[in-house]
């Protein structure tokens, strides 16, 4: 009876031993197949974020190219070149903000976003902004030259898109692309009224802030603001603007690691760390409700 025992014991043991090989040899393929998944899945992603790269650099060389030859990209068209302005960078403006991912879609979203428009030399700066400094705002007038629309475009607008999604509209609703502040428009220029700061007009630059551009975006004209004539206050919008600029939309956003400024804080110019930290909070904040918006979340609680 003993003997029966032992033996019915050793024979269970190796059946268990056996499972636990058997199990550990799936467990093996199914990671070699995880592993196989996630280098095809990483060589995959990089193989987009490189064609992507190549296109946005090639309709740049395009853009520039077409804009050195001050003439339109469709040749047969008369009529519409005379209706053509040539127009000149007026300079460049030093953001914080060195990419379009994470630039805010509004000045309102970072009022403490600073930044400096450096004046280029022919624009005879010395001249030019004399007396701007009496003034506490102006409107900045400026290209959106970072689109990826450029092969869509032509001087007749054939194949202009005429309706869009505006990220903050959270019903999904398109709107034309007059009624919205879309950076895809049939000209690609931007306004922003931001607050100014210091003029230098020896050196050509004036620091302002409420920032919304990214770093290197040429600036067309600086208009400046006037409160007496500009700000109507019967102005209405639609309803669905009026709801994404609700106060309860704004979220509270939590730090996991340390509230430090980051390495790159040179990129940051004319800020405090207070002030760097605070427009990370308003960026971010931004960003989660975009990403709710797009999600279909709906209200925001």
């Amino acid at each position: 009876m003993t003997r029966l025992s032992s033996l019915t014991t050793t024979t269970g043991l190796i059946v268990v031993g056996g499972a636990l090989v058997f199990a550990a040899g799936v467990i093996g393929s199914l990671k070699n197949k995880v592993r196989a998944l996630e280098e095809l899945l990483a060589h995959e992603t990089e193989k987009r974020l490189a064609e992507r790269t190549g296109r946005i650099r090639a309709e740049k060389r395009l853009e520039e190219g077409l804009t050195q030859q001050g003439c339109s990209s469709d040749e047969n068209d008369e009529e519409d070149r005379r209706l053509d302005y040539p127009m000149y960078t007026l300079g460049t403006c030093r953001s914080c903000f060195p990419r379009r991912n994470g630039t805010p879609r509004q000045s309102g979203i970072a009022d403490i976003a600073k930044g400096v428009i450096e004046i280029r030399p022919a624009a005879n700066p010395s001249s030019c902004l004399q007396g701007l400094q009496g003034y506490s705002h102006v409107w900045v007038i400026y290209v959106f030259h970072l689109n990826t629309n450029l092969a869509k475009r032509s001087s007749n607008f054939n194949g202009l898109k005429g309706l869009v999604s505006p990220p903050r509209n959270h019903s999904g609703a398109k709107v034309g692309s007059l009624a919205c502040r879309s950076p895809h428009r049939p000209n690609p220029i931007g306004l922003t009224l931001c607050r100014i700061h210091d003029v230098d007009v020896n050196k050509g630059t004036v620091t302002i802030s409420g920032l919304d551009v990214v770093d290197g975006t040429p600036i067309l004209d600086l208009k400046p603001y006037l409160p007496m004539t500009e700000c109507n206050p019967m102005a209405t919008v639609p309803s669905w603007v009026e709801t994404s600029y609700e106060e309860n939309d704004r979220l509270l956003v939590v730090w996991e690691c340390d509230r430090k400024v980051p390495q790159d804080a040179g990129a940051y110019v004319h800020m405090s760390e207070e002030e760097v930290l605070t427009l990370i909070d308003s960026v971010v904040n931004d960003a989660i409700i975009l990403a709710c918006y797009a999600n279909d979340i709906g209200v925001i609680p």
